[in-house]
């Protein structure tokens, strides 16, 4: 299997077609489970003990694009949508979910530098991978 860069991620929101950026970088998803803790007074030993939880936290994505002023703001009164992302390997690997725009910043404007902006994505429901 070949090793890949990043160059040739899409990243694109299910329904809004109004806003599409120049993305500079997509963060993974991070999906994540609470630790539930059985150590109790009779455990043996000097370690705790845990069981995991029953649900998964589907995490945040975060992403960086170029802020283009008249492209205006990203949809963060939206309800969620299906949110792709597509590498760029031979066979357009994706992962796919349910999500919405949680936080946005407009990033320092600077000289000799373009605008840029941050988005936080949260992941609203179980990931789709496709190979």
């Amino acid at each position: 299997m070949a090793q890949i860069t990043g160059k040739g991620t899409l990243f694109a929101f299910g329904t809004t077609a109004t806003w599409s950026p120049k993305y500079i970088s997509i963060g993974g998803i991070s999906p994540s489970r609470e630790d539930l803790k059985t150590t109790h007074l009779a455990t043996s030993g000097n370690y705790e003990t845990y069981k995991p939880g029953d649900f998964v936290e589907g995490g945040e994505v975060t992403v960086e694009c170029f802020w283009e002023p008249e492209n205006g703001l990203p949809p963060i009164t939206a309800v969620p949508e299906t949110i792709t992302t597509t590498y760029p390997d031979t066979g357009a690997a994706t992962i796919a979910f349910s999500g919405y725009v949680k936080a946005f910043s407009i990033l320092e404007a600077v000289n000799d530098a373009l605008l840029r902006m941050s988005l936080t994505i949260k992941v609203a429901g179980a990931p789709t991978y496709t190979a």
